[in-house]
């Protein structure tokens, strides 16, 4: 665009042309029309320039602003002050040239022209870009990226406008850009911003809305439509009566109008119905949103769930009821602890102690509770510091204590401490467990135990003294069977009788000393019958009456209808007569002795040893006014060769036998004594239910020997008893077939089936038993009868059948005559009916 002042250098020069052309037509006709016309253009000449100085004027006051005009072709006629301050240019250098595209970026030019062209269904490139869309509607608004002469960029936002004439032809276009950049980069931190709070927001796990003053939802937060169940879209622009319940719509609105009348802040807890159609505990946090000149815009609010924490309320007055009832309703005793010093406590503390008043512990340290010293030694004031702490520093401590009762007897109690969290502090729970009780019972444990541990040595020692006893009698059997073979052969000598007679002797006391071993371990085969104790007592009571010294008083006590017991007669004569004589011992200067009988029932709270059941008993008492026992005698009593007599007065072997012959008959044998109190020792015995005491049935019949077509099978692994065996039976006439082992025995038998009339066999070998050969023989001849030997016979108590008979049994050591009266028996002697005869019995 031209500017003013080339208007006017234009005119006069068309004016000086006029007037040379009025000059020369000057005498024409029509001079004076043609001097009107140039006045009507100096006229227009002078308003043209007024109009151009103010356009200029205009153009330049507009300085913010890029303003260019071109032609319709891209040459640009104006370019304004705006212009060459954004771009860099001067209107100089652009007016009258074509529109530079190098003010622009290829890329958006490039982009802007598909567009168009896609639009419009034709080709726009270069210039018509700029202008296209302005050429069809007549105004388009675009933004763009201006390049500056120095390289600089720009953000600008350009409004083409087409300029047409009077008749509607295009005749240029006009381009005012205004620099958006500042602004652009405001709204990008401002979306930014927006977006950064919309993050925080959505990231906030509790719901959060706006609203406008007319209660009109304008946002809210992901929580807000998570939580209510609704899309953001139906939330935005509508009311709570959209969102909620009608009643609980109209309470939410209320209090938005309070809080919008007040202005402020508004706290309250409501019911609201989430997507899960269930009502919920929230807290609202309500706040008015200003203007900076303080008129309302709004409101927005924070909800909180408060209904797990209302749960979790419940709960925790639920359990500090119950924590309150079980403290003060236990039977424990349950104290707390503030530092070192009891602050509360339940009645069972108060009754545990022995106090009245609550005051009487409250206020009070542990150690004041307490003896001075714990027995482990330590002080009990600076030892409960240590467990107190202990407890604070790990949460917990348990241990045994001991507290003192008010009347200053001891209370052991097991004490728990637990630290409890307060808000400014820690306190600990203490419970008392009064182990008063339980320390008797483990007293009475331990005592158990040791009877226990006792008797199980007693057994052991039972053991080795029946095994003893087994072997002395296999050395004894030959040394009594040749003594008496050669007391035969020198019936003439009396000398050597005499000598004889005396090996006899001691070899028979040596016998009734194992005898005694054997009772002990239980190893000795007793012949049980039904018996009457009472019966017994008053046949024996003559004996003991003869027995017992003069200065000893015996007095019986005998219980009417005691009952049968099933025991061997001769076993509890043993008995009465070793604790008479033990009483006899314990009493040097004299004194009584009470023999008593009665029946009585253990039930399973009255054990009297834990290997005696519960039942009916017959109960053996034997009591004196001697000297009596303290209790490490007592522990020791039933112990083998234990006595506390001087030494050589006494075997030590009467009440072990006692012991043993007690356990065979399924007994127990019980002391009590006190030194200088005497002792009273009780046997007991299992009663029998109905069954009176019989005698034995078995007739003797005195039958000669039988010398001749008889056959004995002897087995026996001891080679000196077998071979002596072999030569008394053989000078007795008997055929004898001799094995050292039950193996060779099957073999002779094998041969000689019909030849053996009776089986003579030890009962322990090794590989098969005695027992275990006979019932293999009986197989082979059913008719076979037999006779066991042994020391002693632990086997048999798994076979007991084997003695139903109890002929079929010798004992060793034995006599040559004891020996062949027995095989006489066997062979000869009737039986009675079957069921009568009593049954040997370990």
């Amino acid at each position: 665009m031209k500017k003013p002042s080339d208007e006017v250098e234009d005119w006069e020069s068309r004016r000086e042309l006029i007037i040379g052309l009025g000059e020369h037509s000057a005498r024409k006709s029509y001079y004076p029309e043609l001097q009107h016309r140039i006045q009507e253009l100096e006229a227009t000449r002078a308003t043209l320039a007024s109009a151009n100085l103010q356009l200029q004027a205009v153009l330049d006051a507009a300085s913010e602003f890029s303003i260019i005009a071109t032609d319709r072709d891209g040459l640009i006629t104006i370019f304004n002050r705006g212009a060459e301050k954004m771009l860099g240019y001067s209107a100089h250098e652009m007016v009258g040239k074509q529109t530079p595209m190098a003010m622009h970026l290829a890329s958006e030019i490039d982009e802007r022209g598909k567009e168009l062209s896609k639009e419009l269904g034709r080709p726009v490139t270069g210039f018509r870009v700029l202008v296209e869309q302005a050429r069809v509607v007549g105004t388009e608004q675009h933004e763009w990226t201006y390049l500056r002469k120095d390289g600089g960029r720009l953000l600008v936002s350009l409004t083409v406008t087409i300029i047409l004439d009077e008749q509607g032809h295009t005749t240029g276009y006009l381009g005012i850009a205004e620099d958006i950049t500042q602004r652009k980069a405001a709204e990008r931190q401002l979306l930014e911003s927006e977006e950064l709070l919309s993050s925080i927001i959505n990231t906030i796990p509790n719901p959060i809305f706006y609203k406008d003053c007319n209660g009109i939802y304008t946002g809210c937060n992901d929580a807000f439509c998570r939580y209510l169940g609704f899309p953001r879209e139906k939330i935005i622009n509508s009311t709570v009566y959209n969102l909620a319940p009608k009643k609980l719509a109209e309470s939410y609105h209320q209090a938005d109008i309070d809080l919008m009348q007040k202005k402020g802040i508004q706290v309250y807890e409501t019911p609201v119905r989430y997507a899960d159609n269930k009502l919920h505990d929230v807290l609202f946090y309500k706040s008015t949103m200003l203007r900076k000149d303080g008129s309302l815009r709004g409101l927005v609010g924070v909800m909180l769930d408060i209904s797990e924490l209302k749960q979790a309320e419940y709960e925790l007055r639920q359990k500090e009821e119950l924590f309150h009832l079980l403290f003060e309703k236990s039977g424990d005793a349950n104290l707390l602890i503030d530092g070192t010093a009891y602050i509360d406590c339940n009645e069972a503390t108060l009754r545990m102690l022995g106090c009245t008043d609550k005051q009487q512990v409250l206020d009070s340290h542990p150690g004041d509770l307490s003896p001075e010293y714990q027995p482990d030694g330590a002080r009990s004031a600076s030892k409960a510091n240590e467990m107190l702490l202990y407890a604070y520093e790990h949460g917990s401590h348990r241990f045994e204590w001991l507290h003192r009762r008010m009347d200053g007897t001891p209370l052991p109690v097991e004490v728990m401490l637990t630290a409890i969290p307060m808000r400014d502090r820690w306190l600990l729970h203490t419970a008392w467990r009064d182990l008063t009780d339980r320390k008797r019972a483990e007293a009475e444990q331990e005592r158990l135990a040791q009877n226990l541990l006792h008797a199980q040595k007693i057994e052991s020692i039972g053991r080795l003294a029946g095994g003893v006893a087994h072997d002395f009698n296999n050395l004894l059997t030959p040394i009594m069977v040749y003594a008496e073979m050669l007391r035969t052969s020198c019936a003439s000598d009396e000398k050597t009788m005499k000598k004889l007679n005396g090996i006899i002797s001691a070899s028979c006391k040596a016998r009734d000393l194992t005898s005694q071993l054997l009772a002990f371990g239980r190893k000795q085969i007793l012949e049980m019958k039904i018996v009457n104790l009472n019966e017994i007592l008053e046949a024996f009571s003559p004996i003991l009456e003869r027995t017992i010294r003069e200065d000893i008083h015996i007095t019986m006590k005998l219980a009417p209808n005691l009952g049968s017991i099933m025991a061997d007669r001769p076993q509890i004569e043993q008995i009465i007569m070793n604790l008479a004589i033990n009483a006899q011992d314990a009493m040097p200067g004299g004194g009584d002795l009470l023999i008593e009988t009665s029946t009585i029932i253990l039930h399973e709270s009255e054990k009297i040893h834990s290997q005696l059941p519960p039942g009916e008993y017959v109960k053996l008492c034997v009591s004196d006014t001697g000297c009596g026992m303290d209790s490490a005698t007592q522990e020791r009593i039933f112990e083998p060769f234990f006595t506390t007599k001087e030494s050589g007065k006494g075997t030590g072997l009467g009440l072990a036998t006692v012991f043993g012959i007690a356990k065979q008959h399924s007994g127990h044998v019980d002391v009590y004594s006190e030194p200088d109190h005497g002792s009273t020792f009780t046997v007991y015995f299992p009663r029998l239910d109905g069954q009176s005491a019989t005698a034995d049935n078995v007739e003797e019949v005195n039958c000669p020997r039988l010398h001749r077509d008889i056959c004995i099978l002897l087995v026996e692994d001891n080679a000196m008893v077998r071979e002596l065996t072999n030569e008394l039976l053989t000078d007795q006439g008997y055929s004898v077939l001799v094995a050292e082992d039950p193996q060779q025995a099957l073999s002779l038998m094998d041969t000689n089936l019909d030849a053996v009339d009776l089986l003579l066999s030890d009962v322990i070998m090794p590989h098969m038993s005695g027992p275990a050969l006979f019932e293999k023989l009986k197989q082979l001849k059913p008719g076979l009868q037999v006779i066991f030997m042994s020391g002693y016979n632990e086997d048999l108590v798994a076979n007991r059948h084997v003695l139903a008979d109890s002929t079929c049994y010798i004992q060793k050591p034995f006599l040559s005559h004891d020996l062949l009266q027995k095989i006489d028996e066997v062979l000869s002697k009737k039986q009675s009916p079957p069921g009568t005869a009593g049954k040997g019995a370990l």
